[in-house]
């Protein structure tokens, strides 16, 4: 991949906690109480050891009714609806800014940014986009790309192409959105974490701050070239989604590719339905232990939140969006843990970037952590 040696690229990781309470462990009991386990972590069932295993596999079974399953929250259409692309051969206003060069005989560079949340869902779809960038670069029969692809968490600062030095964006759309909320919260994980050290303000933080990043990318999709892809159509039809990751990125080239060695592209990632299996099944966990503690229907809770955000951005139309350091409780929206912080701060513009221009008081504050930003707009 060709990029500049000052910006992180790549998928955006998370650090797993080894030994934490996604640990599935192969006890005697049954089917039931090893995935029982594998929610709530080796420490809740194991205290009582001598019991027998009929009476543990019948605890097992009856908790098994309360496991929380990542789904669409109730009114999630709500959400959906604000979901925008911004095509260049749809709509002229649709900018494709390309930095200049630093010396006159170097090849203009598109940039390209996977702009995510933090988590692992992303790599599902930076490794097509790498596919299709290093093919069009053979097709070119050159030796470095003029497209450059990188993925970042940090959403894009206000204001045109020179101000975030992105050509065009690509945005991956999760379905459920509960789903991007808890793979960004497992991400904030240390290695000496677990999923029994969130709260459900946690979760309830973490998803206004997702709600959040997708506001600040429909605003930038009024005027920047912007691809939304939804992630049950990256799974389910992935050579589908390949041609018009095609279209949008190498257009000019998409009959030749068509025409060509296109397996690598094609057959694109075979581990995509795993990948999001899994980010699933972690955030069933996540839900489950939480919903037991806090003794709610955490999805309605949820729901509830997502009402009160679509209401507060008018459905994400609102400038600026709503602070990511503010996504606390309402009685102190700037109280967050270090779990939503790390969110926070991996959401928030990266001013410091080379090619980055932030000169919006909002993304100033945004970028040092001020989420009361006194005397602007919040």
């Amino acid at each position: 991949m060709y990029s500049p040696t000052d910006r992180k690229h790549g998928p955006i990781k998370r650090k797993r906690a080894p030994g934490g309470g996604g640990a599935i462990l192969l006890l005697a009991g049954g089917a039931a109480f090893t995935t029982l386990l594998s929610i709530f972590g080796p420490t809740i069932f194991l205290v009582e050891q001598h019991h027998s295993q009929s009476k543990d596999v019948r605890v097992g079974l009856e908790s098994l009714s309360k496991v929380v399953r990542v789904a669409d929250l109730k009114h999630e259409e709500i959400f959906r609806l604000t979901i925008k692309s911004c095509l260049p051969t749809q709509n002229p206003k649709c900018k494709q800014y390309i930095p200049p060069t630093s010396g006159k005989d170097e090849d203009p560079i598109q940039r390209v940014a996977l702009v995510a949340p933090p988590g692992d869902i992303s790599s599902i779809l930076m490794n097509q986009l790498e596919r299709i960038q290093h093919q069009h670069t053979n097709l070119q029969n050159k030796t470095e790309s003029d497209i450059e692809v990188f993925a970042t968490s940090h959403v894009p600062p206000y204001g045109y192409g020179k101000t975030h030095g992105w050509t065009k964006i690509v945005r991956l759309v999760p379905r459920a959105l509960v789903l991007e909320v808890v793979d960004a919260l497992q991400s904030s994980l240390l290695s000496s974490d677990s999923h029994m050290d969130l709260t459900l303000d946690d979760l309830k933080a973490a998803l206004r701050q997702i709600l959040r990043f997708h506001c600040r990318l429909s605003h930038v999709a009024a005027h920047t070239a912007l691809l939304s892809i939804p992630l049950v159509d990256l799974i389910a039809n992935s050579a589908n989604v390949s041609r018009h990751i095609q279209d949008f990125l190498v257009s000019r080239d998409v009959g030749r590719m068509k025409g060509g060695d296109d397996d690598g592209v094609e057959n694109a990632d075979d581990d995509s339905g795993s990948v999001s299996a899994t980010q699933e099944f972690y955030g069933s966990q996540m839900l489950t232990y939480i919903q037991s503690v806090a003794h709610v229907d955490v999805l309605k809770v949820l729901d509830e939140v997502l009402i009160e955000e679509m209401n507060l951005s008018r459905n994400m139309t609102v400038w600026p969006c709503l602070s990511f350091w503010a996504a606390g409780e309402r009685e102190d929206p700037s109280k967050l843990t270090r779990f939503t912080q790390n969110i926070a701060k991996e959401l928030s513009p990266e001013c410091s970037d080379p090619f980055v221009s932030c000169f919006v008081p909002r993304d100033i504050c945004e970028a040092s952590g001020n989420g009361v930003c006194k005397g602007h707009k919040r």
